[in-house]
């Protein structure tokens, strides 16, 4: 009887085992569709990353030559803006020339025709007193 239940007990076993195994065989195909799939995917996707990549690396080295001439075109303004400044200096000084030029100075002009302008009014006193008596 001992065996008996062993029997039966390796009975229910080998059922339980023969529908988990079934279960497995039933799953098998699904999951190795999935599995393939998965590579697939995979394979697709590390294709991808490769093309994104060659990308930025095309991206980076246009960005590169961006700044580049980025860097150039400031260095230009700046050495334009230098003598455009320059420019401006040399004409703000030549106005500034020009109007010190255009004022009248009664200090420089007496200074420099002093002499001559006592001798031109005392010849007019001396003209005006002959004519006029004070």
């Amino acid at each position: 009887m001992n065996y008996e239940a062993e029997i039966m007990e390796m009975k229910n076993n080998i059922s339980h085992l023969q529908k988990d195994m079934a279960e497995i065989k039933a799953t098998q195909p699904l999951l190795q569709k999935t599995l393939e799939k998965n590579i697939e995917t995979q394979e697709k996707l590390s294709n991808t990353l490769h093309e994104v990549q060659l990308s930025l690396v095309s991206i980076v080295d246009k960005l590169k030559d961006q700044s580049e001439d980025i860097d150039d075109i400031k260095k230009e303004m700046d050495s334009n803006r230098n003598i455009i400044n320059n420019k401006i200096s040399q004409v703000e000084d030549k106005l500034q020339n020009v109007d010190e030029e255009g004022k009248f100075n009664i200090r420089m002009f007496l200074k420099n025709y002093f002499p001559w302008i006592v001798v031109i009014v005392g010849i007019g006193v001396n003209l005006i007193s002959k004519y006029v008596k004070f």
